[in-house]
């Protein structure tokens, strides 16, 4: 296992989000986003967030925006005499792109959580449990 192969399904998982988010088809992300972490996005994007992050939160794979793309924690947690298993993984990706208005770009960063429950008979999906979303213009933007 290389640390491509573990970075590369939330990488694709967050250019999916942030495309949904874009086009606000919450409902799309029932599934992908715990229920709860959905509620809390779909509140804070259509509430709390600048106009320029909402027109340019979606990233594309073709456009090759994503510069860093890293997992920052990874939490293993057994409770019920270990009948229970589940695993937490962190990612942080930083993107830059154009926004469209002559050579400025947009910087944003994701932190991103993803969870998945190994107990015995449980399906084999991950979920984001946590997803949150900072950016701004160049020289406006500050993580």
């Amino acid at each position: 296992m290389t640390a491509l192969n573990v970075i590369r399904p939330p990488t694709q998982a967050v250019y999916v989000v942030t495309r949904l988010l874009r086009q606000r088809r919450y409902l799309d992300l029932e599934g992908l986003v715990s229920p709860g972490e959905l509620r809390r996005l779909r509140r804070e994007a259509e509430t709390e967030w600048p106009e320029v992050l909402k027109n340019n939160v979606a990233l594309s794979r073709e456009g090759r925006e994503v510069k860093l793309a890293a997992p920052v924690a990874l939490r293993m947690q057994e409770i019920a005499g270990g009948r229970q298993r589940f695993c937490d993984v962190d990612v942080k990706i930083f993107a830059v792109k154009s926004a469209g208005e002559g050579r400025r770009r947009f910087a944003m960063a994701v932190d991103a959580t993803f969870s998945r429950d190994y107990s015995e008979g449980r399906p084999p999906d991950w979920v984001i449990t946590r997803f949150r979303v900072k950016g701004g213009m160049d020289g406006e933007f500050s993580l």
